[in-house]
């Protein structure tokens, strides 16, 4: 039980490791979106009639989105297990 408690007020160890992975994850996109975006041009050039393609969301999006919810999730998670402890 003591343990758990001490557990539960630690910080994510790798969460820097994390960090920099997504910062690069990023860069990457950008450069992969940079040659969508040439293509769709392209394409866009030799028939105006085409309908454009639907912007996809970026993995970098979708890893934010998912850390921000499970930073919620796991903040509310804390805030119940601090009271199942009784630290609150």
């Amino acid at each position: 039980m003591t343990n758990a408690k001490e557990e539960v007020g630690k910080p994510f160890p790798k969460e820097e490791e994390l960090n920099q992975k997504l910062e690069r994850l990023s860069e990457l996109n950008a450069l992969l979106n940079m040659d969508e975006r040439e293509d769709t041009e392209t394409e866009q050039s030799e028939s105006k009639e085409k309908e454009e393609r639907p912007a996809r969301g970026s993995i970098h999006e979708k890893l934010q989105i998912y850390k921000e919810k499970s930073q919620r999730e796991s903040e509310t998670g804390k805030e119940t297990r601090k009271r199942d402890f009784g630290l609150e």
